[in-house]
């Protein structure tokens, strides 16, 4: 998807489809939309994690092996560190913590993308190609 239609399309629909399937995760829900929504989330940051290598691939084509390790390592602290957050937020937040976090994670992350994307393009910084 991100070779047809851009990595910086893809990654902003990406969030937006991860936002879409959170925002009725945040409360209660029976068996068969929770399983769906579960799994438009995780479809979403599949093609997230996908765009974001391409994005590595195109800025940094001559580091792909020492970026996209960072990125697998960030990957990776986020799984290590995340679940003791929802532990930690759980008293206050309730059942729903997991979901409420990675919202608002979300909407954190999607902001600082657009806004770095957005300051590229009014400084004229393209990929390099070489």
């Amino acid at each position: 998807m991100s070779d047809r239609f851009g990595p910086r399309a893809v990654t902003v629909s990406s969030f937006a489809i991860m936002l879409v399937g959170l925002l009725p995760l945040m409360r209660e829900l029976p068996v068969t939309p929770f399983m769906l929504l579960t799994t438009v989330v995780g479809v979403g940051m599949g093609v997230g994690k996908a765009s974001t290598y391409t994005l590595v691939a195109r800025w940094n084509p001559g580091q792909m092996g020492v970026v996209g390790g960072l990125v697998g390592l960030l990957g990776g602290l986020g799984g290590f560190f995340l679940p003791l957050l929802f532990t930690a937020l759980k008293p206050a937040l309730g059942a729903q913590t997991a979901f409420i976090t990675l919202f608002a994670l979300t909407v954190l992350s999607g902001v600082v993308f657009v806004a770095n994307m957005v300051r590229l393009n009014v400084l004229g910084s393209q990929p390099r190609l070489t």
